[in-house]
């Protein structure tokens, strides 16, 4: 049988204790950590950027200072961490955790930060004379900690199994590892050479919504790729206005969508550019020109793959195209005949030959030459 969540309940008359009061902590760190782990998804949710500042060592050498900005984020059991400084990376830590890979000196290792519990000292804080004692505070750390080159993919960081836990302490010998960067290391001076927001494909993850409805307190919802007012990144927008339109473009610096494709509540489509792929059940046409032995084109959107597989099928037609080749002068008020000695395909590839003849007989022996045609391709996508 389950069991039901509990909070406290006070009444005159009772005498609470130090359980009571904690338990009104817990409760509503339980609850906060089950919306963070159940509404939204783990990652950095403000700051927490990676920066490195080019200095020299005593001898000379150049290295890079590498600091995490201050910020915000959440872990996968919810837990916030909250970095209200600066912090610069440390090299000796780098060193001791020992994920230095000798044979890769190019390799970038990934940057993590963990939360951790720590009793904090009381200061200035006299005992009562009933007082046991005891830590009076607890200050949730934010650490900076480093990990081997395939922990990046991999962090190994093991998922909330009760849906009524609260946010891991982070005291365990396996915290919760959240990715904010990566750096690279100078093994010969022992200092970091670079710093990379992301590697062999992976970057940070930003906190987002677990949700199958968003609506909207105002007659539109906006979804932006940066913050409002950064001029020239793609927003969507849908609106309520004119009967209701989704707009996609960029955003200008007032943060309004410029739209250059457009669906209205009638189901009219409005595009400042082309329109291309594949469309179920429909029929996509491509022409040109085309020479001997070249192979037709397809329509964009339309690959070999789904012709051999019987997803597109083909219908295609040449004709032969009348375009006068480098030749020598057949004589005054004379011209050349292009006889067509074949124009045909062989699947999507063209077989085009032509003879040039001249009127009077007097340019010499008839010139066999490849040629040229204009073709019409369909692709039919199946529904």
């Amino acid at each position: 049988m389950s069991t039901a969540p509990t909070r406290p309940n006070f009444f005159n008359g009772l005498i609470p204790s130090a359980r009571d009061f904690n338990s009104i902590i817990i409760s509503a760190r339980t609850s906060l950590a089950q919306h963070e782990r159940y509404l939204h998804t783990e990652g950095v949710a403000h700051g927490l950027k990676l920066t490195g500042e080019k200095q020299k060592t005593a001898a000379g050498d150049d290295f890079v200072a590498v600091t995490l900005s201050s910020g915000f984020a959440v872990d996968g059991t919810g837990r916030h961490l909250v970095l209200t400084e600066d912090e610069r990376l440390s090299e000796e830590l780098f060193v001791q955790l020992n994920v230095i890979n000798v044979s890769e000196p190019e390799a970038y290792y990934p940057v993590f930060i963990t939360g951790r519990d720590q009793e904090a000292t009381n200061k200035d804080e006299g005992l009562l004379s009933c007082d046991a004692g005891g830590t009076k505070r607890i200050t949730e750390e934010v650490d900076i900690t480093f990990g081997r080159v395939e922990a990046a993919a991999d962090p190994e960081n093991e998922a909330v199994d009760a849906v009524d836990a609260g946010p891991r302490s982070g005291s365990s010998s396996a915290p919760w590892r959240l990715l904010v960067g990566f750096v690279q290391w100078d093994a010969s001076i022992k200092r970091f050479k670079a710093v990379a927001d992301s590697a062999d494909g992976i970057s940070p993850t930003y906190a987002g919504v677990c949700a199958d409805d968003v609506i909207a307190q105002s007659d539109q919802v906006v979804l932006r790729t940066a913050d409002r007012g950064e001029n020239g990144t793609a927003a969507l927008a849908v609106r309520q206005a004119d009967g209701g339109v989704l707009e996609f473009g960029q955003q200008n610096s007032q943060g309004e969508v410029v739209p250059v494709f457009t669906v209205n509540g009638n189901g009219d489509v409005h595009a400042e550019g082309k329109i291309t792929g594949a469309i179920a059940g429909g029929v996509q046409v491509q022409g040109g020109i085309a020479f001997d032995g070249a192979m037709l084109p397809l329509p964009p959107g339309i690959t070999a793959q789904q012709v051999d597989d019987g997803e597109v099928l083909i219908d295609a037609r040449v004709s032969p195209h009348f375009a006068v080749p480098a030749l020598p002068s057949p004589g005054a008020g004379e011209y050349w005949l292009m006889r067509v000695i074949e124009c045909r395909l062989d699947g999507r590839r063209v077989y085009c030959r032509v003879r040039w003849e001249s009127t009077n007989g007097l340019g010499g022996s008839p010139i066999e030459l490849p040629g040229a045609c204009d073709y019409t391709l369909m692709a039919f996508t199946t529904a």
